[in-house]
């Protein structure tokens, strides 16, 4: 008897990475951003406005100021501020300070919600 080949199941896979970030998160400290399906956790983090910081820094590159960002977002900058500084508690964003400035780039971490 000959053995059974399986294939690749890159589902499966995925499946089984998603288990060992939240089994052990610490682990995975800059791989991936991982948020418990169950509660609203992601869904208070992740609004529409916030995405649409994140999708805009993955385009655009970093933003030189809040200022700045929330221009082209046609947003408050006091509003842009507050979505940045929870993004970048979140481990979504990360802000460097350049002289009086700070640029605001997105980390490009994967988000998994499960």
């Amino acid at each position: 008897m000959t053995a059974k080949k399986t294939r690749p199941n890159p589902m499966q896979d995925a499946l089984d990475v998603v288990a060992k970030v939240f089994a052990d998160p610490d682990a995975f400290p800059s791989d991936f951003v991982a948020f418990p399906l169950r509660g609203d956790m992601a869904s208070r983090i992740l609004t529409v406005e916030r995405r649409r910081i994140i999708i805009y820094l993955e385009d655009h590159g970093p933003a030189n100021s809040i200022r700045d960002l929330a221009a082209a977002l046609e947003r408050d900058p006091a509003a842009v501020s507050r979505d940045i500084h929870l993004l970048t508690d979140a481990g979504l964003l990360r802000m460097e300070a350049v002289g009086r400035s700070r640029h605001i780039h997105a980390t490009g971490r994967p988000i998994i919600v499960a």
